[in-house]
């Protein structure tokens, strides 16, 4: 038996990193303990919140005591030690702590083994649970129905937004529980104790709430019956978990929140076992956004997290730039569209819609029509990599219509995608490589170029020239159907395909050791030529991969190529001196990674549901065991025009429907057609 080491950075446990929600980019009240009331902008992240005053200056809180601050780098803020004054909910220190005191709550331990299960595109409806939490000194302000209005209504509801943005395809749908008016959707819980007010703070006391919430589900709601994949466990794919604390929202106000409040984030606590069925991860919301119900666009955000591991692109992140109100996972979740803050939160961007299979890409040259992304209209791909695995470009067509109503400005968006960027808990590994996973274009080049002020947004242009000079779009007209022409001297000559979903969030293998893999590749007539790899290495080292005809490396008649190249952190482009010809249906990929320092062997997708094709052991002695993961390794491949289609896969990944089954892993659920490496609807 071989001996098989994860280090589970997402899956497990209670997570160092949260996905969390940008404050507010909006004028606020702030009052005061002495009766004051001073106007004041919300700016700073969760970690880092801050105010500015109306005349300037800057300040930042500490446990209800606001104090005048400095601002560094433009994105800190830190204190200069003299006192403001202090919060109109300030509380003396020995009060604070009677108050946050909560009862512990422990989780079970020894969870079955976890197989993921995420949605893979196409129709589906996905069931949510909302849990209202209150406690002794905070109730709740607003009735079930209105909750279950603003997250499961006709129209302006987190369920509508998810439709028109999906083009119609992903509908959230009330769990089916039997607390209070049966089939809303909502759950209550009231806890003895006193609201935790931890704010942007997460620890104990936010881990206790979480798994107070999870347990209040026992009874009310048959929780078997949502595990489509029979492994045990609530991915948020078969039921996503909302815990809504009575209280306030502190993502609205920042620092100027009315106490006692919770900052909305999606994060995961050790494995609560409820009815038999193990839950850990979640979202959470606070109730009120200081004067009104909170609003659907923070919800939205937080779900995009839950629902499809979708990165935040705010530019205090680091991974988007430029972004701002233009899509949900920045300020766009703050739209408001003559309503209140949040009420009209913008659409995903074109990379994340594509990303999910919300929509269809294109990726012709020659006349190109666009239609807006409200009605779930295309986006233009044109990639940059001659295998579609780097750099590319995006355009898309965004009007004022439905929730896109809020946007600043409407028009043509470019965007410049790096996949080799990455995001998740390893993303810093490919900081070398680029600073940002995905870049809205604010510098034309071109003629008589017209754009909104921001100068993201294109109105029209006789030519726009991008990338060095490589692409030209000419006769660009926006508007409900966008039209331009695509000029590309970039020739892609295939594809780089792989099973992993995700980008890398777990290392596998003992640092300093050795690893060793085989992946099973069917490989379709298409394909002209297997010319190398792409290869993300958690550090340097060397790397030894090759392909053959049999499982066995030691046969001299099923040897086709093989190489040794060395390899940094982050993404390697490792190429064949000679590829070979292709002279069979299935080949055998196999690799050997010797990192040369205290590094993981390989990187993998433990999110993604597991391909069933990869094998690894530690030592070249041992047997090969099946991975319950896939690499993060791409198969460089050059082909001819056809689509090159694989069997769909089955069991873990969602079908197309809202009633998936159970059965085994068959092979890759990819497809690749022309420039688009995109998800299809399992059958």
């Amino acid at each position: 038996m071989i001996r098989l080491t994860i280090l589970f950075l997402l899956l497990t446990g209670w997570q160092v990193g949260h996905a969390q929600t940008p404050p507010a980019l909006e004028w606020a009240d702030l009052h005061m303990l002495n009766g004051d009331s001073h106007r004041v902008m919300l700016l700073g992240s969760r970690s880092a919140p801050y105010l500015m005053l109306e005349d300037g200056r800057y300040l930042v809180e500490q446990q209800g005591i606001y104090y005048l601050a400095r601002l560094q780098d433009k994105r800190y803020a830190t204190s200069t030690g003299e006192e403001f004054g202090r919060s109109a909910s300030y509380e003396e220190s020995e009060e604070k702590e009677s108050r946050q005191a909560s009862s512990t709550v422990s989780a079970q331990a020894n969870p079955p083994a976890r197989t993921p299960y995420r949605y893979q595109g196409g129709a589906f409806e996905q069931p949510l649970v909302v849990v209202r939490v209150a406690f002794s000194d905070q109730g709740f302000e607003y009735s079930d129905a209105e909750i279950s209005s603003r997250i499961f209504g006709a129209s302006g509801s987190v369920s509508s937004y998810f439709y028109e943005g999906s083009g119609q395809q992903f509908r959230i749908v009330p769990a089916s529980e039997s607390d209070g008016t049966s089939g809303d959707g909502i759950i209550r819980t009231t806890l003895s104790s006193a609201h935790p007010d931890f704010g942007s703070s997460y620890g104990t006391q936010s881990r206790n709430l979480v798994t107070s919430a999870l347990q209040a589900l026992n009874g009310k709601i048959n929780l078997s019956s949502y595990d489509r994949n029979g492994d045990s466990w609530l991915d948020p794919s078969e039921l996503g978990v909302i815990v809504l604390a009575a209280g306030f929202e502190q993502a609205y106000a920042s620092s100027a929140t009315t106490h006692p409040r919770v900052w909305a984030h999606k994060s995961s606590v050790p494995a609560v076992n409820t009815a038999g069925v193990w839950i850990s991860e979640y979202t959470m919301f606070g109730e009120q956004h200081e004067q009104h119900m909170a609003t659907i666009g923070l919800m939205a955000h937080e779900l995009g997290h839950l629902l499809f591991d979708l990165p935040d692109l705010y530019e205090s992140i680091g991974l988007g730039e430029s972004i701002g109100r233009w899509g949900l996972m920045s300020f766009g979740i703050w739209n408001s569209g003559g309503g209140k803050a949040g009420d009209k939160p913008a659409h995903l961007i074109g990379w994340s819609r594509e990303f999910l299979g919300f929509t269809d890409s294109v990726s012709d040259t020659g006349g190109i029509f666009l239609n807006s992304a409200s009605d779930g209209g295309e986006v233009l791909r044109i990639d940059l990599d001659e295998y579609r695995h780097g750099k590319r470009l995006m355009v898309e067509n965004r009007t004022r219509q439905g929730f896109d109503s809020g946007l600043p400005s409407p028009g043509l968006m470019i965007t410049e995608i790096d996949d080799w960027r990455g995001f998740g808990s390893l993303s810093s590994l490919t900081a070398r490589h680029s600073q940002r996973l995905v870049t809205a274009e604010t510098t034309h080049t071109g003629s008589n170029i017209v754009t909104d002020s921001s100068g993201i947004m294109i109105e029209s242009a006789s030519s726009v020239t991008l990338a060095d000079g490589r692409v030209t779009l000419t006769a660009v007209a926006s508007g409900d159907r966008a039209q331009l022409n695509v000029q590309s001297s970039i020739k892609p000559k295939g594809f780089a395909i792989g099973y992993d979903e995700l980008p890398a969030n777990a290392t596998w293998g003992a640092y300093g050791g050795d690893g060793y893999a085989l992946v099973t590749v069917p490989v379709s007539s298409d394909v002209l030529s297997i010319d190398g790899i792409d290869f993300y290495a958690h550090g340097s080292g060397t790397v030894e991969f090759g392909l053959y005809t049999s499982a066995s490396r030691y046969s001299g008649e099923g040897r086709l190529v093989e190489k040794k190249s060395s390899v940094q952190e982050g993404w390697n482009r490792l190429l064949f001196d000679a590829p070979p010809e292709i002279p069979v249906d299935t080949i055998y990929l196999q690799i050997i990674s010797e990192p040369s320092g205290q590094h993981a062997p390989f990187l993998v997708d433990i999110q993604g549901p597991p391909s069933g094709q990869t094998k690894v052991k530690e030592r070249l002695d041992y047997a090969f065991g099946d991975a319950s993961f896939d690499l993060s390794v791409k198969l460089l491949v050059s082909s001819s025009d056809q689509p090159i289609e694989r069997a769909p896969a089955t069991a873990s990944s969602s079908s197309s429907s809202s009633s998936g089954g159970g059965g085994s892993m068959g092979l890759l659920c990819l497809v690749l057609s022309l420039g688009l490496l995109r998800r299809r609807p399992l059958r």
